[in-house]
């Protein structure tokens, strides 16, 4: 077997020469037939691209049209051709370095609980200090409507009660009160939980402690708190 294998890489080496001489004479005797059967002068000549004509077009066309620039319409609109400029409200910048300066501090004229309160429900609080709104100064005990916006009651496995308070109104003169007050009740969900699976094992005395409610969310006369207009 070693024998045959020698044999014919010899064969491939002696053989490998001639294959590429009469490859390279091939390509020689090719180039050379054709470049005599080739004329000495042929040039390559330039054409020019012919116009597409089309009967039906001229046939059907004008032979005078022309393409006439046309001018964006101008839109009218009847509300701001009314507005005149004057009536134009003058940009005041706000001075984000005196805020405080458009805050107003209230409180609540009496204590409320989502024990008590439902959604859409209006409560009342009072101006805490003397306030200056609209250039007019508005004295200390001034009302302030407001409207519960969200209310959710407290649950079992601790889970708290909250509300959202908005829509504060100035009852004197209809002024709105930019704020936002929410509250939230205990957390108890936190060791409720922890503590009903530790004393599972013991007689199943951890699940004695899943009915325990979170706190209700209140709002005490004590407190106050600000609003911006």
């Amino acid at each position: 077997m070693k024998k045959i294998i020698t044999l014919l890489l010899i064969c491939n080496l002696v053989c490998a020469p001639l294959v590429f001489g009469l490859e390279e004479e091939f390509d020689d005797a090719f180039v050379d037939t054709l470049t005599q059967a080739l004329d000495k002068n042929l040039t390559v000549s330039k054409k020019s691209p012919q116009p597409i004509v089309d009967e039906f077009v001229i046939k059907t066309l004008d032979s005078n049209l022309k393409i006439k620039p046309q001018k964006q319409p101008i839109i009218k609109d009847e509300l701001l051709s009314n507005l005149h400029y004057k009536a134009l409200k003058t940009y005041k910048p706000v001075d984000f370095e005196n805020i405080l300066e458009s805050a107003v501090v209230v409180r609540p004229i009496k204590p409320y609980s989502t024990r008590n309160l439902s959604e859409n429900q209006y409560i009342y609080f009072n101006l805490a200090q003397d306030s200056i709104i609209n250039n007019k100064t508005y004295k200390k005990g001034e009302t302030i409507k407001a409207s519960v916006e969200t209310v959710t009651k407290n649950g079992a496995y601790g889970v708290p009660a909250d509300f959202t308070i908005g829509n504060f109104v100035l009852v004197s003169n209809s002024i709105p009160l930019d704020g936002q007050i929410t509250k939230t009740g205990a957390n108890r969900s936190l060791w409720v939980n922890t503590g009903a699976y530790l004393l599972s094992p013991f007689f199943g005395l951890g699940l004695l402690m899943l009915p325990i409610r979170g706190g209700h969310a209140k709002l005490s006369p004590n407190r106050t708190y600000e609003l911006n207009f």
